[in-house]
């Protein structure tokens, strides 16, 4: 479909800035790095040695709820054991977990940004122009938002293990390549009018 099966008209080119850069986002590194509790404490060695960090946090979290009963063996935890544990997962570590949380919500409002932005192209000029491969690799790259939205809530509910994020940088190329393309259409067809 071209503008030129019907009668010519100007059409407003496209000026949108599609630049989206993920890595910018400030804590993204934070997904591959292991992230545990505070080392150096009794019970730090412990905990290195069955290599489950995770685990025992959410064990903490558990025993919150329960407190001084553990809620596996249910027997009464000593104070001494309660503040070790309440020490291993202390300020710093819940600060880099807030910062991947904060992280996690920027990368969704860049790419939700950058989705309205093309949803807004797509809707205006699909009635004029052929945005069929633009519609599939929009599709595509909402997919890999998908996972990669999955792999930082991962992170987050085990952050011991790293992760590493699908690339966005070779879709986005292509989609904004294909609106560089449907952008050169309608400045050849407002050539045209203009003759």
């Amino acid at each position: 479909k071209s503008l030129y099966e019907s009668s010519l008209n100007f059409v407003q080119p496209i000026t949108e800035n599609l630049k989206v850069e993920p890595s910018s986002i400030k804590g993204i590194e934070l997904l591959s790095e292991k992230i545990v509790g505070r080392s150096g404490l009794e019970i730090s060695n412990l905990i290195e040695k069955i290599n489950n960090s995770d685990w025992v946090k959410e064990g903490i979290n558990m025993l919150n709820k329960t407190k001084p009963i553990c809620p596996f063996c249910q027997q009464k935890i000593p104070n001494q054991t309660l503040d070790m544990l309440n020490q291993l997962f202390d300020q710093n570590y819940n600060e880099i977990i807030a910062l991947l949380e904060s992280a996690q919500q920027q990368y969704k409002t860049l790419f939700n940004l950058f989705f309205g932005k093309i949803n807004r192209i797509l809707e205006e000029y699909q009635k004029v122009f052929d945005t069929t491969t633009i519609n599939r690799k929009v599709k595509e790259l909402e997919a890999i938002i998908k996972d990669n939205n999955s792999i930082f809530e991962d992170k987050i509910h085990t952050p011991s293990i790293g992760y590493t994020l699908n690339s966005t940088d070779e879709i986005l190329d292509e989609i904004r390549n294909e609106i560089a393309d449907l952008n050169e259409k309608i400045l050849n067809n407002n050539r045209i009018l203009d003759n």
